[in-house]
């Protein structure tokens, strides 16, 4: 099921979240929702642009499902110090998801691969039940409107997609 909720994601991330978003395949991470990542959690930035130099296996901070070609995912998990775990931390999950070739322009109105992004939400699906499954991990699902701003998507197109693919998961649309 997705549900909307207005205002800023990262004012709302915490502890068990899992924040899908999409990024291209030319190593570019500086505009729309990865401009608003680069300030909050710059690590993200740093593990995107590392893929392009560890591109089959990962390293050890996040693991891949192939190079960063269209339709792999990067996976990693991102320390989250809360207020409301009392001085613990404990990690939130973040999925890359390679769906975007190249970045919009005049040449590439619309960047954005729906096959790409069909085969990423399969692998985001795998690692939700693998994480659910062996480690006992259970993630609130979080997104912002991805692939129909600068991807230059239908987001009518987008939301089966996320259905089909993510089913039986509750999942959270952040939208300003």
């Amino acid at each position: 099921m997705i549900k909307y909720k207005e205002g800023n994601l990262f004012d709302d991330l915490r502890p068990n979240d899992y924040l899908i978003h999409i990024v291209n395949d030319v190593n570019k991470f500086n505009a729309g929702f990865a401009k608003a990542i680069i300030d909050r959690l710059p690590c993200v930035k740093e593990s995107y642009h590392d893929w392009f130099i560890e591109p089959r296996t990962g390293n050890w901070a996040y693991k891949v499902t192939g190079p960063p070609t269209l339709g792999n995912v990067q996976f990693f998990d991102y320390i989250l110090k809360s207020k409301y775990l009392y001085g613990q931390e404990k990690n939130c999950r973040i999925a890359q998801m390679m769906a975007q070739h190249g970045v919009r322009n005049k040449n590439n109105p619309h960047p954005l691969d729906f096959d790409a992004l069909t085969t990423c939400l399969k692998h985001v699906w795998a690692d939700l039940c693998f994480q659910h499954l062996v480690n006992q991990r259970y993630f609130r699902v979080i997104a912002p409107r991805f692939g129909s701003g600068l991807g230059g998507g239908n987001w009518d197109k987008i939301v089966p997609i996320i259905k089909r693919e993510l089913s039986g998961s509750d999942i959270t649309i952040y939208t300003l």
